[in-house]
């Protein structure tokens, strides 16, 4: 509930008359210029912004009326909202320009511009140590020119459910990601929604848990070894070289259009790949740990590399053909196979014979050296037992 509806719910009670609504939701909008703010883009207006937040209060409305704010290192220590209306805040001294230490801290419309040639550091860092910043919003608006990431949720387990949406973010290089998640955590929940990246890179998602990203315009998204259960769905990645890299578990990824022409999976496990648009002649590569993939590579001149051996991949062609590397896996009870089974590797056992290589049958037929040569070979992999005299 807003904080309009909050006052109309009041008076509707009988506990506010008119004008005691409209005053009561007037009084959460604190303009940062009645706190001192200048917004004549040379003043450092820093102070006065952390006075207006505070006495926003729990709930209340901060607004930054049309200007150009210098500012850096604003502490955002209560659950705000941040709303701007044709403004800039300009980055003045090294270190974020907010750092998010309360829950439910929200950013509408907010154009931050990180002077990456002139002060390094994020454009927003959301939890600290000590503190959660969890359901952060970011939505609308643009974060550019930060020297590193435009937000960066620095804290394992914090920065909970937080949400980047329908916005712009292009820190000073291409190369750097517009979004950090932390590394190795249990719980997350983050989801980036329309976000445009303007030939950039969107997310290095490092160890974070239960990420989905959603409708993006970029050029990479970097999976970390630890992370799980990521969601890539609906985006364009435009990269011409190495258009995905996955690492991690359980990630289900559909419906992306993908502009590279090779794909690494790393020790990825439990993941699915599926309805994604891919440029003729791409590669996929499977390392040796990869187990437990479902890949869907339909489509003009892919080509398969799966070097797995730790345990069953199973890839659909365009062809419609399916094949599976099981690596060494160990099957209890009955195995029934519909259609035509193909044994591509070197070495073959059957009834706990340890495999060997394809027999050779020597000698003449007609002394029956040769029957006793294939008795030998038969009974090398495990298919007889030779009892023959």
């Amino acid at each position: 509930m807003t904080a309009l509806d909050e006052s109309i719910a009041a008076g509707q009670a009988g506990h506010l008359t008119d004008s005691d609504v409209v005053h009561k939701f007037i009084n959460r909008w604190k303009d940062v210029k009645q706190w001192g703010a200048t917004g004549d883009g040379t003043t450092d207006d820093s102070a006065a912004i952390s006075a207006a937040i505070s006495a926003a209060g729990a709930g209340g409305i901060v607004w930054f009326p049309k200007g150009t704010y210098r500012a850096a290192n604003v502490t955002v220590s209560t659950s705000v909202k941040l709303i701007n209306t044709y403004a800039t805040v300009k980055k003045n001294a090294n270190g974020p320009i907010f750092i998010i230490e309360a829950n439910g801290v929200e950013c509408h419309n907010m154009i931050l511009d990180g002077e990456g040639a002139t002060h390094t550091g994020v454009g927003i860092q959301v939890s600290t140590a000590s503190t959660d910043g969890n359901d952060f919003r970011f939505v609308g608006g643009q974060i550019m020119d930060t020297a590193s990431y435009a937000i960066e949720f620095s804290q394992p387990d914090k920065g909970l459910r937080g949400l980047v949406a329908h916005c712009t973010l292009n820190p000073t290089s291409t190369s750097t990601y517009g979004v950090k998640f932390p590394t190795n955590e249990s719980n997350g929940g983050r989801t980036l929604i329309g976000v445009f990246c303007a030939g950039g890179r969107l997310v290095d998602l490092d160890g974070a848990d239960d990420s989905r990203v959603i409708g993006c315009n970029t050029t990479h998204v970097a999976f970390g070894a630890d992370c799980t259960k990521v969601h890539l769905v609906g985006n364009r990645i435009a990269n011409s070289g190495i258009t995905l890299d996955v690492q991690g578990t359980q990630h289900a990824i559909t419906g992306n259009i993908f502009a590279g022409t090779t794909a690494n999976f790393t020790a990825a496990t439990r993941s699915i790949v599926q309805g994604n648009v891919w440029p003729s002649s791409t590669t996929f590569t499977l390392d040796s740990s990869c187990q437990y993939n479902l890949l869907d590579v339909s489509g003009e001149s892919l080509t398969v590399t799966d070097n797995a051996t730790a345990g069953f991949n199973t890839v659909r062609h365009g062809d419609g053909s399916v094949t599976a590397h099981l690596g060494p896996q160990l099957i209890t009870g009955n195995l029934e196979l519909d259609g035509d089974f193909n044994h591509d590797g070197s070495n073959v056992g059957f009834y706990g014979t340890a495999p060997t290589t394809k027999p050779t049958v020597t000698g003449s037929r007609g002394a029956n050296a040769a029957l006793a040569s294939l008795l030998t070979a038969l009974a090398g992999l495990g298919l007889l037992t030779d009892s023959s005299s």
